[in-house]
């Protein structure tokens, strides 16, 4: 467990210099939603925070490109995007986006960053080299989270306030279809093969597999069965395991959750969609509701940004 960030909501690899980046979103502060947000640089070797640069208002999200050493965070206060140079980690340019982005996603070619406003109903698509905004897609309502096909010709977006899935053709930059899922879909995840989409649920309290060949539902995993420890007393009641960020194993066999409380992650066996194992995140100081979860592309290995300020690192 690596002490860092700012009740970070939003995760980003560089693993090339072996950094992740945290979107902290402050909001544990007084007035937390008028200070600039900032976004939390931590050295994965010497397990510290390196750096902190100031962005907009209420950082929630962040995503690096891929070979232009920069990384994006979404302020959701300011609608806005902060780019970031990840040579001198400093802001080098802001652009208005839609109403509260909430997640980025880049293309695989790395020539667009997709932004989802959750304040409204579109995708706004940035061109990182021209700094601009270049086009908008309509998609549900209270777009969240993103998915992209292996290729990059499907982006399939979250709908949170709408319970559905908007699988968008990236060719056309218009939405194909539309799939319900559950309640409160908020964090996404597709197989290497891209037959499959998980999709976390959080008011449902369950991931759905969506088929992505017939765009329909194929299956559902009930998440209050699957930890082992109890959520922490409210009122009269314990509070639900609530699916936040979800991640895959770099062959898809295996599916991590983390679920904001018992403040665990399950990892489910893809094939028999079982649970195999937990990983207990102490529950402690550093412990409490784990919120996005980072596969790395090169190490075996996850990273799980929780708000009480830390970084957790999981390894096979």
């Amino acid at each position: 467990m690596i002490a860092a960030g700012d009740t970070p909501q939003g995760l980003a690899l560089d693993p090339r210099h072996g950094h992740a980046y945290l979107a902290n979103n402050r909001m544990h502060a007084f007035l937390g939603h008028r200070r600039a947000g900032t976004v939390s640089v931590v050295d994965l070797v010497a397990g510290t925070e390196i750096e902190r640069i100031k962005v907009g208002r209420r950082c929630i999200a962040v995503a690096a490109h891929p070979s232009r050493g920069e990384v994006y965070a979404a302020n959701l206060g300011s609608n806005s995007v902060s780019i970031i140079d990840t040579a001198v980690h400093k802001e080098t340019a802001r652009i208005g986006v839609g109403p509260e982005p909430r997640a980025l996603t880049v293309s695989p070619a790395g020539d667009r960053v997709y932004v989802a406003g959750i304040g409204g109903r579109t995708v706004s698509v940035l061109d990182p080299q021209a700094r601009a905004v270049t086009a908008t897609i309509e998609v549900g309502e209270g777009p969240c989270a993103f998915a992209q096909s292996p290729g990059g010709d499907r982006l399939y977006v979250a709908n949170f306030r709408k319970g559905t899935v908007s699988v968008v053709d990236t060719r056309t930059l218009t939405a194909t279809a539309t799939v319900p899922v559950g309640d409160g879909p908020g964090a996404l995840a597709i197989s290497p093969d891209g037959d499959r989409l998980y999709v976390a649920c959080r008011w449902s309290q369950a991931i759905t597999v969506v088929d992505t060949g017939t765009c329909e539902v194929s299956s559902s995993i009930t998440t209050q069965t699957l930890s082992t420890r109890r959520g922490v007393s409210l009122g009269v009641a314990m509070s639900r395991p609530q699916p936040y960020g979800i991640a895959l194993s770099r062959d898809g066999a295996l599916l991590l959750v983390a679920l904001w409380e018992p403040g665990t992650v399950i990892v489910i066996d893809t094939a028999t969609e079982r649970r195999v194992e937990e990983y207990d995140l102490g529950g402690g100081k550093h412990g409490r509701g784990p919120v996005d979860i980072v596969a790395d592309p090169v190490a075996d290995r996850w990273l799980v940004a929780c708000v009480a300020n830390a970084v957790a690192v999981l390894t096979r």
